[in-house]
């Protein structure tokens, strides 16, 4: 598994705790969209309010698929600038229109979101086999390179090696709200000196602001991690068939 090599690729270099930071923000912006939309529902949202939020994940998705691109050819975090943009227009990348602007539309059709989550699973592993190809040369004559030798083997173990990351990422999500909100409880605890009652009434008179950062939190985080989990599985994809390759 190339996984474990693809986070260490992804967390080391000279720049790349400020990638991660600038990585991150981005993610969190697009969180706290993603967040401050979904509780109050898609459906109260006017056509404007629609449209912005569909702007906003469609420039996000157009951006993360050319990132992956240049990640999967530095095989490091790459810097957050207007490169992703630039090679996404270009061969074969444009093509990957057909597939974002449907996906991104879903966003705000709630109950099509469960077609258009198995839609892209069953569809990422062809799709990130193009990204690969051109991520050597940036030449749209080598995109479909990773076709040469089809598995259906390699097939059926990144489907689920790609399920396996994203319900990792969201227990680990899950894991990481709970464990800042249980030191939280602490502290409480702490500057009440134990005292249960005290700090029962405090925290149900902070009830909703709790919600509401819990909401936050578990929006950007998840985007983040996410995101991350994608570029490890990317990798994972690219060294299965390197690996055969050789």
């Amino acid at each position: 598994m190339k996984m474990l090599e693809g986070i260490k690729r992804i967390y080391s270099g000279k720049e790349s705790f400020s990638r991660h930071i600038a990585l991150f923000s981005l993610c969190g912006i697009l969180g706290l969209i993603d967040v401050c939309v979904t509780v109050d529902g898609v459906e109260s949202l006017g056509i404007l309010a629609k449209s912005l939020y569909i702007l906003a994940w469609f420039i996000f998705s157009v951006f993360i698929i050319g990132y992956e691109v240049i990640f999967l050819h530095e095989r490091e975090l790459p810097d957050i600038d207007f490169r992703p943009f630039q090679l996404f227009f270009q061969k074969p990348l444009i093509f990957f229109l057909f597939f974002v602007v449907p996906m991104t539309f879903a966003k705000i059709f709630p109950d099509y979101l469960r077609v258009a989550f198995a839609t892209e699973m069953l569809l990422a592993i062809p799709l990130t086999m193009i990204q690969s190809g051109f991520s050597y040369n940036y030449n749209s004559n080598e995109a479909y390179k990773l076709f040469e030798n089809p598995s259906l083997k390699h097939y059926i173990s990144l489907f689920f090696k790609r399920l396996w990351v994203f319900i990792f990422a969201y227990i680990l999500v899950t894991f990481v709200v709970f464990i800042i909100f249980f030191m939280f409880g602490t502290f409480l605890a702490i500057v009440h000196r134990g005292n249960i009652e005290s700090v029962g009434i405090m925290l149900s008179s902070m009830q909703f602001t709790i919600t509401k950062l819990s909401n936050f939190l578990t929006g950007i985080l998840l985007i983040y991690l996410l995101t991350i989990s994608t570029l490890v599985w990317d990798y994972e994809l690219i060294k299965t068939y390197e690996k055969d390759a050789d």
